[in-house]
């Protein structure tokens, strides 16, 4: 994460439900949090993790990172 400051807002799950996919926002215990963007040190760390984990894991899976997805209600992951 950023060094920068996130921002908080109160907010309702449908709230944080009609946002845009595209937006770096995360619900959190009722508040709709900003997430900056990475800091170049973060990306570096990420993209060495990237290199450690391929050479680790079997082919048949892969380790993908920047990836957005946004959990339903029951906070399940949606398929």
């Amino acid at each position: 994460m950023s060094e920068s400051a996130a921002h908080h807002r109160r907010a309702t799950w449908a709230e944080y439900e009609r946002l845009p996919v595209d937006v770096r926002h995360e619900y959190i215990d009722g508040e709709i949090v900003e997430t900056p963007f990475p800091t170049p040190r973060h990306s570096l760390a990420i993209s060495e993790l990237q290199i450690i984990l391929r050479r680790a894991l079997p082919a048949s899976l892969v380790s993908v990172s920047h990836t957005g997805w946004r959990a339903g209600a029951d906070g399940s992951v949606p398929t």
